[in-house]
């Protein structure tokens, strides 16, 4: 699959010759690994490619133009986002209860802030009803439940 970068030239994005620092003989040392391609090298940590005898140098700046060439080919829309980030924003995430102790055990504790929850069901079966509470109770102070809204 080749795509053209924001320079007009051709990139493959399964040969990982193309990306600049990357010859024959670091190929075929990622290939011994199992990485046979720019998305693998994206996807792989420094420390597997030093473990592979590379530098801790180059692995780093290996791993950064193998997602940067991503990045600008248009295959990725954004940057890879470590884990250990995902983990902290997942750690500030709360739940706000439904005011149902059955929904909300449903939901597992209830529902999540900086997330979307969807709600479906026949007419006149409590969703908007839900909707309502929820804005309620996002304005209560937290010994009430609520989330200290404003």
């Amino acid at each position: 699959m080749t795509k053209k970068s924001s320079a007009e030239k051709e990139i493959d994005i399964f040969d990982l010759q193309s990306i600049e620092g990357v010859g024959k003989a670091t190929e075929e040392k990622l290939n011994s690994a199992g990485i046979t391609s720019v998305l693998d090298l994206a996807a792989a940590t420094p420390r597997e490619l030093v473990e592979l005898g590379i530098s801790p140098e180059k692995a780093e700046e290996l791993c950064l133009k193998a997602r940067l060439l991503l990045i600008e080919s248009g295959f990725l829309d954004r940057e890879f986002v470590p884990a250990t980030e995902v983990l902290e924003r997942r750690k500030s995430m709360q739940r706000l209860t439904t005011g149902s102790r059955a929904l909300d055990a449903m939901l597992g504790g209830g529902v999540e802030t900086q997330a979307i929850t969807e709600l479906i069901g026949e007419f006149g079966s409590g969703k908007t009803q839900v909707c309502h509470t929820l804005c309620v109770m996002a304005q209560l102070p937290r010994e009430q439940g609520g989330l200290e809204g404003s």
